[in-house]
């Protein structure tokens, strides 16, 4: 994974961001693009399956904060911070989560927060810094 790689290089106050973290179909969200274009509702944007990793990522690692911002197709922000809003869930599990499932639970799985939440994120951190 290429923020497993990332993450080895974080420093304490950095900030990784990720896009593509919520997809808008389940053709956009299908794993294999040339699958996602012969899927119904392809309409050219593919995301693949990253929104697992958030998922992986909210139950792993209790030293990394991660929400996704409902911008674009999602933004994955990950800081190096307690992670406020572990999920208790079987790593085994995350690979057989379906879009349905994404759907059915934003804020549960990948901690979705609306786009406007950022710039209260961002005072947040000036005031702690």
């Amino acid at each position: 994974m290429d923020v497993m790689n990332c993450l080895r290089f974080l420093n304490a106050g950095g900030v990784i961001v990720m896009h593509d973290c919520y997809p808008a179909s389940e053709a956009e969200a299908c794993p294999c693009e040339a699958e996602a274009k012969k899927m119904p509702g392809f309409d050219g944007n593919w995301t693949g399956d990253v929104w697992k990793t958030i998922v992986h990522l909210r139950a792993a690692r209790d030293d990394i904060n991660i929400f996704v911002l409902d911008a674009d197709h999602g933004a994955g922000i990950l800081t190096r911070e307690k992670n406020e809003s572990q999920i208790n869930m079987n790593i085994e599990h995350i690979k057989d989560l379906t879009f349905s499932d994404l759907r059915k639970d934003p804020q549960g799985l990948i901690n979705l927060k609306p786009a406007s939440w950022f710039a209260q994120w961002l005072e947040k951190r000036k005031l702690s810094a």
